[in-house]
């Protein structure tokens, strides 16, 4: 038995425990759920099954919370079904769901229940640990370091607590504290990305939800890998979900550049012996980088926000990666694409202010063969999604489509690409050239003389808006031939 199971036992014998919990309050809250699935929503990181001090009510919640998220309709008939179908013995009978939460009830008071019930946990949780330091205190067998353990983990646990709101003088202090870490260069919301005409204007910043969009086979996984990479080397701890690619094949593009060798031959030829020590050499460089990558957490929105939440507070994870949104939404039935899109910028722009991290999330860009130019207008749920993100960047390679120039810039089409910002909150719209190795599916900035020389376009100043660029507004004429390498994207 651990100790929180035995301290639960005791608890349940102490008549002063009665202030810890109230069932008719958790009662309450699952039934306005019911009635009102915004109120899910609304909720948002406040609500979890600790709460509950009956674990039936517990299991009542993760049935509402499957619910939801699969786009049903969840009342009290939906619970009862779903336990009549497949029952649970931790859980009500089917039956009684109609009789324990039959009753209407405002959903005024929700955010108050809501409250009583995290007031309520953390007491619980404050009697438990005190149960467990009293052990610590009389029994020698229990060690002081398993003692300080148990606080460690209650500290750890009230990371999401609500703070309150933020009044404008403690909003000036921390304004000024960010304008002092810029000047002496400790600034630590900035994302550096290894590209001059990014960082130059504030690279990627936490606080944002940002994206990088493309057609397929154009580079946006490794422009992607690129960008944390190198916020990597400036120390910046960045989490990476691949629907498409495992830990391993991300590892072998990472290395692939620096040990001069393709990751495809890393993975599936046998290599000679100067490729394989060249790839040990690369290895050691980037075993020490920050990068983690989560391949089980990518089976929904959900797991994925659950997983960043986990691994900020652990691992202090200033980056999160996704690639891609599409692909997000064929899991499971989603009936209406561009909403589900667009709900799940929301969710990721609010869990980078709520975390005060930068979510980067790949999109595809909806095909247009006669203006292959990417524009905001073909982003998968223009609307919601464009309004959501801080930041668009789009990759645009004219090569591709068999055109020997750039539009703005005197550039060479070959190897090159260009990152046209579409919006950009904070750093403004433009794009810039920067090189492309297609053999190591591979970015890099451009240098100085070459910038000068290939005189891209400006990025304007930042605006609030979804401001576009203006090649946007010039059609280009028809691809010739388009013969599209292959590159596994």
């Amino acid at each position: 038995m651990t100790e929180e199971n035995k301290s639960r036992e005791v608890a349940t014998k102490d008549n002063n425990t009665a202030l810890l919990f109230n069932d008719q309050i958790e009662i309450r809250v699952l039934t306005n759920l019911m009635f009102n699935n915004g109120l899910f929503y609304q909720a948002g990181s406040l609500l979890s099954g600790k709460l509950f001090h009956d674990t039936r009510n517990a299991r009542v919640l993760e049935i509402i919370r499957k619910g939801i998220v699969d786009g049903k309709n969840v009342d009290n008939i939906y619970v009862a079904t779903e336990l009549l179908r497949k029952p649970d013995p931790k859980c009500y009978k089917g039956q009684d769901i109609l009789v324990v939460f039959s009753e209407y009830i405002t959903d005024v008071s929700f955010g108050q229940d809501l409250q009583l019930l995290r007031e309520y946990a953390k007491r619980r949780r404050m009697w438990f640990l005190g149960q467990s330091l009293i052990r610590t205190g009389v029994d020698m067998s229990v060690t002081t370091e398993w003692g300080m353990k148990e606080i460690d983990k209650f500290m750890s646990e009230d990371d999401d607590e609500d703070e309150g709101p933020i009044s404008m003088k403690q909003a000036n202090e921390m304004m000024m504290q960010r304008v002092d870490d810029n000047l002496s260069g400790k600034s630590d919301t900035m994302i550096p990305t290894g590209f001059y005409c990014l960082d130059e204007h504030g690279g990627l910043q936490t606080d944002d939800f940002d994206i990088i969009a493309a057609d397929s086979s154009m580079g946006k996984t490794a422009f992607a890998m690129t960008i944390a990479v190198n916020g990597a080397k400036a120390g910046k701890p960045v989490m990476i979900y691949s629907m498409e690619m495992t830990a391993v094949q991300l590892a072998a593009r990472i290395n692939a550049h620096s040990a001069n060798t393709p990751s495809s031959i890393i993975q599936y030829k046998k290599l000679a012996q100067q490729q394989y020590r060249d790839l040990q050499h690369a290895t050691e460089e980037t075993n020490v980088l920050p990068i983690y990558f989560d391949d089980k957490s990518t089976t929904s929105v959900d797991a994925i926000i659950a997983s960043i939440r986990r691994y900020t507070r652990k691992l202090h994870i200033k980056l999160a990666v996704i690639d891609y949104i599409q692909i997000l939404s064929s899991i499971g039935q989603i009936k209406n694409q561009e909403a589900f899109l667009g709900e799940t910028s929301r969710k990721f722009k609010n869990l980078a202010k709520e975390l005060h991290i930068c979510v980067l999330a790949l999109s595809q860009l909806a095909r247009n063969q006669q203006d292959p130019r990417p524009q905001l207008s073909r982003l998968r749920g223009p609307g919601q999604t464009v309004e959501a993100a801080d930041d668009v960047l789009m990759i645009w390679r004219p090569e591709m489509y068999g055109k020997t120039s750039y539009k703005d810039s005197n550039a060479p089409v070959t190897d090159t690409a260009e990152i046209i910002i579409g919006k950009g909150r904070n750093i403004g719209t433009g794009s810039f050239i920067v090189h492309f190795e297609k053999s190591y599916t591979y970015f890099y900035d451009a240098t100085s003389e070459e910038r000068e020389r290939w005189d891209p376009m400006v990025i304007t100043s930042a605006n609030d808006g979804a401001s576009v660029s203006k090649e946007e507004s010039d059609p280009l004429p028809p691809p010739v031939v388009s013969k599209e390498e292959e590159i596994p994207f």
